[in-house]
């Protein structure tokens, strides 16, 4: 089925498959492809395809080409799944950019990345997330509002609906917090400092570039590309890293990864607080909630629910993580009078 779908799709024959970071990948020709799911891009069409041109224009070889289908459309349909085709760089091309190969280097490519990405703003027709963290983390939290009351008139039925019900107020007073640090920041900033959007990923972490084998080379999936503050990337890689960063020792990963930023691109007032108002909303408290009770398949949601009460219990570790970042680099009260967050 695979093979003749991507016959039938670009008139290429697959002689070998095989994965990179769990992605399918064939090669035709000896040329190497890698496919990347519609349902995953981060933003529209019409922008992800605008980020391509531009950051392949501007010679970022790490930026994989799309390869239209012979019918000249620019998804197939593949195994049952809409994909994106695009073109791995050959082994033996010397343009291949490497991948970094520790905090610091990380920090610094993804600086470099922000600094020139901010050129595409013109360019951006919808600007979806920019701007918009505070009505997006509203909305977000009105749904799972509606589902506490509906499940708190239902009662609980099992060991998820209860830890849901307790734990309900302690993530919505973090979310509401969130959401008024960062409302306040914009509308402090606005005046003193320009707030500007750049090319960002939708979860930045050490795992957003794939790693190619043989040369040490990477790419960007630009599935993952959105436009955004640059505050965006740097908070979801510390996010990633909470558990580890939670502990005293590990702490040095962070001010290595920001040191090597700020080498490139000096972080703002503004930015910092950004910064503490994303990793302050609990995403991943939301993401488990929602995918347990949206899940129609019961061993799935069975899967999930386990994660959701390991996540609960390993709360500790996240409130050690803010503390930890807010006095590495305090917090100050936005001149309108919100306050550092004491209650953690």
């Amino acid at each position: 089925m695979f093979e003749r779908n991507i016959y039938d799709s670009y008139r290429l024959y697959s002689e070998k498959r095989f994965k990179l970071d769990g992605y399918e990948c064939f090669e035709a020709g000896g040329v190497p492809y890698i496919l990347f799911p519609k349902d995953e891009s981060a933003s529209n069409e019409a922008d992800m395809l605008t980020f391509i041109s531009f950051l392949r224009e501007a010679g970022d070889v790490s930026v994989p080409e799309l390869i239209q289908t012979a019918q000249g459309t620019n998804t197939s349909l593949i195994e049952g799944s809409e994909m994106y085709l695009c073109q791995l760089p050959l082994p033996n091309q010397t343009r291949a950019q490497p991948l970094p190969i520790d905090e610091r280097g990380i920090g610094e490519h993804l600086a470099s990345w922000h600094h020139f990405g901010r050129q595409i703003q013109p360019r951006v027709r919808q600007q979806e997330l920019f701007g918009q963290w505070g009505p997006i983390w509203t909305t977000r939290l009105e749904q799972l509002e509606n589902w506490y009351e509906e499940l708190y008139m239902q009662g609980p039925r099992t060991a998820v609906d209860e830890t849901f019900l307790t734990t309900y107020p302690y993530f919505m007073g973090l979310s509401e917090n969130a959401i008024q640090y960062v409302t306040d920041t914009t509308l402090d900033g606005a005046g003193s400092e320009s707030i500007e959007g750049t090319l960002c990923h939708r979860r930045f972490s050490e795992r957003a570039w794939i790693q190619l084998s043989g040369n040490g080379s990477m790419i960007k999936p630009p599935t993952a590309f959105v436009f955004d503050h640059p505050a965006r990337d740097l908070a979801e890689w510390l996010r990633g890293r909470r558990s580890q960063l939670s502990r005293s020792t590990q702490w040095s990963q962070a001010t290595d990864f920001l040191e090597g930023y700020q080498r490139y691109q000096p972080l703002s007032s503004t930015s910092w607080r950004l910064m503490f108002a994303r990793l302050l909303y609990p995403v991943h408290y939301f993401e488990l909630v929602e995918d347990y009770y949206r899940c129609q398949i019961p061993i799935d949601q069975q899967k999930l629910g386990q994660t959701f009460l390991q996540l609960v219990e390993q709360e500790k570790e996240n409130e050690i993580f803010l503390h930890r970042f807010a006095d590495v680099r305090p917090m100050p009260n936005t001149p309108t009078g919100f306050p550092r967050v004491d209650w953690l």
